[in-house]
């Protein structure tokens, strides 16, 4: 019956997962179960993934809290580049990844500008994008409702511009655009 709940939730959150990967590590033998339950879900984004993100500052919810992303930050891994976006400042010097307050994740193997996807969440071994929302210590919320816009890469040294809209509930959404730092 856990399964099912679990299941359960999963539909009813549009693939948005609020610590999914932690529960059922926790959850044991129970996991693969799940797992395989889940194992063919591939879900689009309920319609927003083709509407252009909003053209004002970042803000919204992480974890219930107000959000206002102030910097994204990228970083090259292998053959994507990972995005971290932050309510404080942040250069590309700063490698402390801890943060007390919720943050923004999301990786792109696609890295120039003009560069727009929708979100989309797919366990059956396609191309998946989704975007992380982070509330520290522990608790993330991955997001397969929104749209990514790169608008301009950016440099160490001058900033481009990061658009994002993800959405998971009423405690979990944010939209707008954040100057972006590519620092590879």
């Amino acid at each position: 019956m856990l399964t099912g709940e679990l299941v359960g939730k999963f539909t009813k959150q549009r693939c948005c997962m609020k610590s999914l990967i932690v529960s059922l590590s926790l959850l044991g033998a129970v996991s693969a179960v799940a797992i395989g339950a889940l194992g063919g879900c591939s879900l689009k984004s309920s319609g927003d993934g083709d509407t252009p993100v909003a053209q004002k500052p970042l803000e919204g919810k992480i974890g219930g809290k107000a959000f206002s992303g102030k910097v994204a930050i990228a970083t090259k891994s292998a053959d994507r580049y990972s995005v971290s976006i932050y309510s404080g400042d942040r250069k590309c010097t700063d490698t402390s990844t801890s943060s007390t307050d919720g943050y923004v994740l999301f990786s792109s193997a696609d890295w120039k500008d003009g560069v727009s996807y929708g979100l989309i969440l797919d366990l059956t071994g396609g191309k998946s994008n989704t975007v992380t929302l982070v509330t520290p210590p522990s608790t993330n919320t991955i997001c397969s409702d929104g749209r990514v816009e790169i608008v301009t890469v950016g440099s160490k040294e001058a900033a481009g511009t990061l658009r994002v809209r993800a959405v998971s509930n009423s405690d979990n959404t944010v939209e707008g655009e954040v100057p972006l730092y590519t620092c590879d």
